[in-house]
């Protein structure tokens, strides 16, 4: 499954890669 997580720069990108991390699309690597 891909998924893409689609939103404006520097607003929440972060968290938004621990919670894709949390569920199991790990590693994110573009949004590093």
């Amino acid at each position: 499954m891909n998924l893409i997580g689609a939103g404006l720069g520097r607003t929440g990108t972060s968290s938004l890669t621990v919670a894709l991390a949390m569920l199991g699309f790990a590693p994110c690597y573009h949004m590093a």
